[in-house]
């Protein structure tokens, strides 16, 4: 069993209480996107939706899922701001990523090659998450019947394609 594993539960709860305080506030918007990008060396974890208004996409006349997605201007917020501050039941994730980003690259290995390789296992480890059952679910609840949801996870300095999930 990975070590990322014992964090599962915990973050998935996080989450999920993320999107149903959403769901109340948005008063059934539908959403046609779902982004989880995070860094490790950073510490930061970051959820982002994409809604029919957006007024800064509008204003450019952009739909929200041109390539790269602008998800900065889409609905944003922070599951750490940093690796004190974040939603408490993500906050041991948050500490061992801090810790991961931050401990020592072996002697004779390559710093990127390090640095990937954590990033693209916590990137499986988020997918595994935002696309599993408890997720989807809460994420179901946004949509009209006649959206296609999509979902992507990506590390913010992506080497790879990000992880993509279309939910019919």
């Amino acid at each position: 069993m990975s070590e990322l594993e014992s964090y599962r539960k915990p973050f998935e709860t996080a989450l999920r209480l993320l999107l149903v305080r959403w769901l109340q506030w948005s008063y059934d918007e539908p959403i046609h996107a779902f982004d989880l990008s995070f860094d490790c060396a950073n510490t930061e974890i970051c959820i982002s939706l994409l809604t029919d208004r957006e007024p800064h996409l509008i204003k450019r006349g952009l739909t929200g899922l041109e390539e790269p997605w602008p998800v900065a201007e889409w609905r944003l917020t922070g599951i750490s701001r940093s690796g004190k501050h974040c939603f408490p039941d993500a906050a041991e994730l948050v500490h061992w990523m801090h810790a991961q980003g931050n401990r020592a690259v072996p002697p004779g290995s390559d710093p990127v090659k390090f640095d990937s390789q954590l990033n693209e296992e916590l990137k499986r480890f988020f997918f595994e998450v935002a696309t599993g059952p408890v997720i989807l679910h809460e994420l179901r609840r946004f949509r009209r019947a006649a959206t296609r949801l999509h979902v992507r996870v990506h590390w913010f300095f992506e080497q790879q394609p990000p992880l993509r999930y279309a939910l019919e």
